[in-house]
């Protein structure tokens, strides 16, 4: 410095793992001088810069500037990891391990590798197909310093149930005569499937396929050789997840209403005794100029009539008789006997 003008001095920048010397001079306007070198030994004050390895600066200003230089982020979406789940399920990702040196973070972007994105130290994304992603998690600090890290997301589709199977074959017929069902089912996954079915016999075993190409259908027969009302099961299995669907077939039976079902378990053609299914029990039937009344109670007394025009009736009616002709014989004959007593005093 000269003319005693300047009181600080910036030496610009300053060169990796250097020792620099300095020595300050004060003057008077009278040209005296003090120096500030250091006692008898003429040491001058002195500092040496980092090394480039150690973090130092290129630049400085006047010694202090590698100090102060602003530090990167650390951007870190480990905190959620392993990263996985299904389609159109939700994925919680979580950036809260990264950090900043000597600041503070302000901004967290993720790209999700699917061409979108979002803002958020924790974010929450759905993926619409399966496949193996790579995340990308960018932070900002206060001073707009960045930095990035990447991890991996795997989605992979849930396994999907079959279609319930649909089950064709007859619904009504008779004992000992075999019949042919088939069911037929997909699967979504294209997996392969298995069909089991249940014939809602006990004297029946269930017939079982072998595992069979997506969407192929399984055939088999069968016969009973009771009469009854049967709940025939179709389940399909994709060795994961079942479906089933079911039918009702009636072998020398038929439906009374909701209360039940006739039997005929001599297969003539006539139905002996009714099912109740309100007492789960077997009670008898009566078959009468057409009709079939039914003690659906098991009380001793026909209380419904069936007949296979009209369906059931909810009451029974005698037939053949018409409401009161009890009453209409006894007050008939009291009449006869009043008309014959009157004319035998007229007689008189």
């Amino acid at each position: 410095m000269s003319n005693q003008t300047a009181l600080s001095y910036n030496p610009g920048a300053l060169t990796y793992d250097t020792t620099y010397y300095w020595n300050i001079i004060a003057w008077d306007n009278h040209s005296a001088y003090a120096t500030s070198i250091i006692g008898d030994s003429g040491d001058s004050w002195n500092f040496t810069t980092k090394s480039k390895s150690s973090g130092g600066s290129d630049g400085g200003d006047g010694g202090g500037s590698s100090a102060n230089e602003n530090k990167k982020p650390i951007a870190d979406a480990s905190a959620g990891e392993p990263y996985h789940g299904y389609v159109n399920s939700a994925i919680a990702f979580d950036g809260s391990k990264s950090n900043d040196p000597d600041g503070n973070l302000t901004k967290w972007f993720w790209v999700f590798g699917d061409n979108t994105n979002e803002t958020g130290k924790t974010v929450q994304h759905t993926y619409l197909e399966p496949g193996t992603y790579t995340v990308t998690l960018t932070v900002t600090d206060n001073e707009g310093a960045i930095n990035t890290d990447t991890t991996t997301c795997v989605i992979t589709q849930p396994n999907r149930l079959p279609t319930t199977p649909i089950i064709t074959g007859p619904t009504n017929g008779t004992k000992n005569t075999m019949y042919t069902y088939t069911a037929l089912s997909t699967d979504a996954d294209n997996d392969t499937i298995q069909y089991t079915f249940n014939w809602g016999d006990p004297l029946s075993t269930s017939q079982l396929s072998g595992f069979l190409p997506n969407g192929s259908a399984y055939t088999v027969n069968h016969n009973w050789t009771v009469a009854g009302r049967y709940e025939v099961t179709v389940t399909v299995t994709d060795n994961q997840t079942t479906s089933s669907s079911n039918i009702t077939v009636y072998i020398d039976a038929v439906q009374a209403g909701g209360v039940g079902y006739l039997l005929d378990n001599n297969g003539d053609g006539i139905y002996d005794t009714f099912y109740s299914d309100v007492l789960k029990q077997i009670t008898t039937v009566q078959k009468k100029n057409g009709n079939y009344n039914i003690d659906s109670d098991g009380n001793g007394n026909w209380d419904l009539t069936y007949n296979t025009t009209n369906g059931l009736t909810s009451s029974y009616q005698e037939q053949g008789k018409t409401p009161g002709f009890e009453i209409v014989i006894i007050i008939g004959a009291i009449a006869l006997v009043m008309l014959w007593k009157r004319k035998k005093k007229d007689s008189k």
